[in-house]
């Protein structure tokens, strides 16, 4: 609802307007009633006679105007109000009082033919006062004039109505733009403590917002110090950065040089250590070789006749040897073939042993097995197709160790440990009681 100032004054305007227009419509009313109905009233209330020759009588009334009260200080407008335009108070007050109307009806009109305190009972010597004919016409100027009474009564009834339901047209009309009014002032007031509150909170935001923009100063004034320390320990440490990226460079450089040099010379040194390893195994096999050919040749001038193995004439016909015949057989630079190429074989077979093989010559191609023996633990356990030991995990550099048998170790019973060191012995002779990583070439030749 539109609450303004010219709202609330255009309602003050109709209260007025209305306060005002049914007490000049009662004046009006009474003005023109006076004129109509009632031509001359007395103040004593008796009946007179209209225009005194018609011998019709009208009950008196009073001359009095209705005058609102003033005093309406102490009581609401509503109930001032209702009590200013109460109908049944302006019946009672326009109309003839009870008491009135009881004595014009009571008291008998003057100049009337009939006396009814002069009546006396009849007796058969007594004459009539009146004629039936002059009784006939005082009845029936007494129901004209009753009839005409009651139509003019009936009339200011019917106008009294009308003016009743107007004025409570005009107190309903009252009491809605009262209410109206009310609930304006009171959403007015409502308004205006509403107004006060928001004054109240746009001056804590007001001050909020101050504080606030201090804070933000500062914070910029904190930020601005906290960037400059900011970009001053950047460009330090960017130039820590190229300093250090500097001087690492130097260092790998440095790092290289050292590299290369040593490089260079550990590559002369595993080359002289090489070239004197061959020149030792090639004086150590000479030595061996003529060692083993004085043996067998000693062992020949003991036994005049030498029979070859069927073994032997194949191993000189792998060597590309070509076999003599019976009476050739005791020649002595054949006898010397014959004595390298056995040491030959002797030499190739302890580098063979752990080659990857399909089990031994003796087997035969019913045993064909996917392990064989393992360079540096010497089990069977190194697989020909992976390339791997599944027991040390060799070619790796790392010894591979497993700890399956500790709950059985945990079950059995204490004792010397003397089976379990036999147990491993045969293989252990077989490989050369192998040590490390050490390989069989070099153990072979360590032999």
């Amino acid at each position: 609802m539109n609450t303004s100032p010219s709202r609330i004054a255009t309602i003050t305007s109709k209260i007025v307007s209305l306060v005002s227009s049914p007490l000049r419509q009662l004046q009006d009313g009474m003005t023109v009633d006076d004129e109509i109905t009632l031509r001359t009233r007395s103040g004593s209330g008796g009946l007179v006679s209209s225009e005194g020759a018609s011998g019709e009588y009208f009950p008196a009334a009073s001359t009095e105007v209705f005058q609102p009260s003033r005093g309406i200080s102490d009581e609401s407008i509503p109930t001032a109000v209702e009590r200013e335009f109460d109908p049944i108070g302006l019946i009672a007050f326009e109309s003839p009082s009870k008491s009135t109307r009881a004595n014009n009806m009571s008291t008998p009109p003057r100049g009337t033919l009939l006396d009814i305190d002069s009546l006396s009972p009849l007796s058969p010597t007594s004459q009539p006062k009146y004629t039936e004919r002059e009784m006939t016409l005082l009845k029936t100027q007494f129901d004209d004039r009753t009839e005409r009474q009651t139509e003019l009564l009936q009339t200011e009834i019917a106008i009294l109505q009308e003016k009743y339901a107007a004025a409570l047209t005009a107190g309903e009309e009252m009491r809605s733009l009262l209410g109206e009014y009310e609930r304006t002032m009171a959403q007015v007031v409502e308004i205006r403590h509403q107004s006060t509150d928001q004054l109240g909170s746009i001056e804590q935001l007001a001050q909020e917002k101050r504080q606030l923009l201090v804070d933000m100063q500062a914070m910029q004034i904190a930020f601005a110090n906290l960037k400059q320390r900011y970009d001053e320990n950047k460009t330090m440490n960017e130039q820590l950065r190229l300093a250090n990226i500097a001087a690492l460079q130097t260092d790998l450089q440095n790092a290289d040089r050292r590299y290369e040099t040593l490089h260079s010379h550990a590559e002369l040194k595993l080359q002289e250590a090489n070239e004197e390893l061959y020149r030792l195994q090639t004086t150590l096999e000479i030595e061996l070789s003529a060692t083993r050919a004085k043996l067998h040749k000693s062992e020949l001038k003991g036994n005049q006749s030498v029979n070859f193995p069927a073994q032997d004439i194949e191993s000189a016909k792998f060597c590309g040897i070509k076999p003599l015949a019976s009476q050739d057989i005791n020649n002595t630079g054949y006898q010397v073939s014959l004595i390298l190429m056995g040491m030959l074989l002797e030499y190739i077979s302890p580098l063979t042993r752990g080659s990857v093989t399909k089990g031994t010559t003796s087997f035969g191609e019913r045993h064909t097995k996917g392990h064989t023996l393992c360079r540096r633990c010497g089990n069977r356990s190194f697989h020909k197709q992976k390339k791997t030991c599944s027991q040390c995990a060799y070619p790796a550099a790392k010894l591979r160790s497993f700890n399956w048998s500790v709950k059985g170790k945990r079950r059995k019973t204490t004792g010397t440990g003397r089976m379990r060191h036999l147990k491993g012995m045969a293989r252990r002779f077989k490989n050369g009681f192998r040590e490390g990583v050490a390989t069989p070439k070099v153990a072979a030749k360590q032999d």
